[in-house]
């Protein structure tokens, strides 16, 4: 050892009894675990849940659009480094006696870590005391676990390639503290939070709402009989469209978190519409409308005060007479899977459901 790596490590060890003069045992008190992410895609979401084309796409998607944030630094090797260090700590926890039922952790943090917090462009955090958790389906790891077993990473501190239990980290803590404490620049290491590694669904799925979307198809040749007529979108009914698509749309909206939650804001902004959105109305004003965009039904709502007559259906058989007049290719749509009773709607006209896909997940505090 140099004298500068020595000097160092003497920093090191005074910096930690520095610390843990003012860090309680936690034995005796409340631990909590911490979850950070970014609001837009919402909160336990990881790349390694994904399969490799997705996760790369994913990753490609977050470098574009969220440029300032850490995840956007991660290179192409990323996913397949975290794969393996999973596996790896899988199989040290398995060996301990520990209980794994995810092939993928959730991730979260043995207290409070204000770097990890400023990860994200919009972050969001979600606290949950460490007692309402099965110790048999938890492991730890004191730092970031690619850091703990990288090969890169040789100062001889007794927690490097280690998996810890609940037990064992207990009395990791008593002996250095948390290290969001006594490194929070990384100043002394790449140990700056413990991570946590929560290998069942039982806990977390308490903490959040994951929303589906649905794609089905109808894949006949004929179609069933509307028994309405719609006319092009026409500029007169532009207010009432503004108003009622508003209306139709906040509350998916706002079940997902999509902002603004009142998508159109002004008359303006409906100038794209006039190529593929048809509507009914009578001479007391609009009914409903819906679009048909290549093969693919979109954007059908009934107005409020008009619900209820079964014109929902009348418009999706319309858009379907539409599509099937130039082509006899599948129609295709997309359905909140919460929405059920459009799902029931859909079914009931013949569509299928053909994959499902999750667009997000919502924290519960």
């Amino acid at each position: 050892m140099t004298q500068t790596e020595d000097a160092a490590e003497r920093a090191s060890i005074l910096q930690i009894l520095h610390f843990k003069q003012n860090t309680a045992d936690c034995e005796g008190r409340d631990m909590e675990f911490y979850h950070y992410y970014d609001r837009s895609t919402g909160p336990f979401r990881s790349l390694t849940s994904l399969p490799d084309e997705e996760a790369g796409r994913m990753l490609d998607t977050i470098r574009k659009e969220h440029p300032g944030s850490m995840c956007a630094a991660r290179d192409d090797t990323y996913i397949d480094k975290r794969r393996r260090c999973e596996s790896l700590i899988r199989r040290e926890f398995a060996a301990k006696g520990g209980r794994p039922e995810l092939a993928v952790p959730y991730y979260m943090t043995a207290g409070h870590s204000p770097w990890l917090a400023s990860w994200y462009e919009d972050s969001g955090s979600i606290r949950i005391p460490a007692d309402e958790f099965d110790p048999m389906a938890v492991s730890f790891t004191y730092g970031d676990s690619m850091p703990t077993f990288s090969p890169r990473v040789n100062d001889g501190k007794e927690y490097r390639r280690k998996v810890y239990t609940f037990d064992e980290i207990h009395e990791i803590i008593e002996k250095y503290g948390f290290p969001q404490e006594w490194n929070a620049d990384g100043k002394y290491g790449p140990e700056r939070y413990i991570e946590v590694h929560v290998w069942s669904s039982e806990t977390v799925q308490k903490y959040f709402s994951s929303e589906y979307a649905v794609t089905m198809v109808y894949d006949r040749k004929d179609v069933p009989v509307s028994g309405i007529e719609c006319i092009p979108f026409d500029a007169r009914f532009s207010e009432e469209y503004r108003t009622a698509y508003n209306e139709a749309f906040r509350p998916m909206r706002e079940a997902l978190d999509i902002k603004p939650y009142n998508w159109y804001k002004d008359s303006d902004d409906l100038s794209g519409k006039a190529g593929d959105t048809f509507l009914l109305a009578d001479e007391n004003g609009l009914i409903g409308a819906v679009s048909c965009i290549g093969t693919e039904i979109d954007d059908l709502f009934v107005c409020r005060g008009r619900q209820g007559k079964g014109l929902g259906r009348a418009l999706l058989c319309w858009g379907m007479e539409h599509i099937r007049a130039q082509s006899d290719a599948p129609i295709t749509l997309h359905a909140a899977e919460w929405n059920t009773r459009a799902v029931k709607l859909y079914l009931n006209t013949g569509f299928s459901i053909t994959s499902r896909t999750l667009i997000k997940t919502v924290a519960r505090h």
